[in-house]
């Protein structure tokens, strides 16, 4: 499901939908201007700016539709950053660290929850605070994990992961979500992992992963149908769970009843 969403082959195209070429012409300017007028306030603008002076065209990793786009992740973003790299010191309460552990499947998991205090989420954060919206993305234990912090929650952002804040007015991040979390990406990304035991994503490779940009009317619909879709999954797999539950009791009773 989550590989043909981002072949353009879950919904089809609509020829009034501005193409996402103008898209990314009109998200670049807005970013320009927005780092450049941020460059007193916050330091990593100017090596946002930096970066993406450097970048070299994104190369589609498959045949896409006429009216999308493909685009490192870093062009899609207001603020790209990286964690800490330091194990935080934990409190019994306080602020929830988000650790690679309590991601997964694109959700937020609460087990084995850690806290912070508000000194240690004030330097964990002075590079970007965690705001709802933001994408959080795991670069390893494992690689390649991400979810969208919702409204309402502070949240620290913990070791081996980064902080994704789309330009919303352009990219979807629900469908943002989509595309880094589709299969095909990590097989993509996995060639340039490292490390001998652990694979792990440098903050460089997760910044120029290749993004297939629709345009935003189509991101739209594309996670409607991907939600349709994986609602449907939910009810089969309750069906089958629900199946085999019964087969088990009706075994059980026919070998009970054989031995009585």
């Amino acid at each position: 499901i989550l590989q043909l969403a981002v072949m353009g082959k879950l919904v089809p195209q609509n020829p009034s939908d501005e193409p996402a070429s103008k898209l990314i012409s009109k998200l670049a300017i807005e970013q320009q201007n927005w780092l450049e007028d941020n460059l007193k306030n916050n330091s990593e603008c100017k090596t946002m700016l930096r970066k993406l002076k450097k970048l070299k065209a994104a190369k589609p990793p498959f045949v896409l539709p006429k009216s999308w786009v493909c685009v490192h992740l870093i062009q899609t973003t207001k603020l790209l950053v990286d964690c800490h790299n330091k194990t935080a010191p934990y409190t019994d309460s306080g602020i929830p660290i988000i650790r690679t552990t309590n991601i997964r499947e694109r959700e937020f998991r609460f087990d084995g929850l850690k806290y912070v205090n508000e000194e240690t989420y004030d330097y964990w954060s002075r590079r970007c605070p965690p705001r709802s919206g933001d994408i959080m993305f795991t670069r390893e234990a494992p690689m390649g994990e991400a979810a969208i912090i919702p409204e309402g929650v502070k949240w620290c952002l913990g070791q081996r992961t980064m902080l994704i804040r789309p330009i919303h007015e352009y990219v979807f991040n629900k469908y943002l979500l989509l595309a880094l979390t589709e299969p095909h990406l990590l097989e993509r990304a996995s060639e340039h992992a490292v490390g001998l035991t652990v694979k792990h994503l440098r903050v460089g490779d997760v910044e120029n992963l290749n993004i297939p940009l629709p345009p935003l009317a189509e991101q739209h619909r594309i996670v409607a149908k991907v939600d349709e879709l994986m609602a449907l999954c939910d009810q089969l797999k309750t069906r089958l769970c629900d199946a085999q539950t019964t087969q088990r009791h009706l075994a059980d009773a026919v070998v009970e009843n054989a031995l009585n």
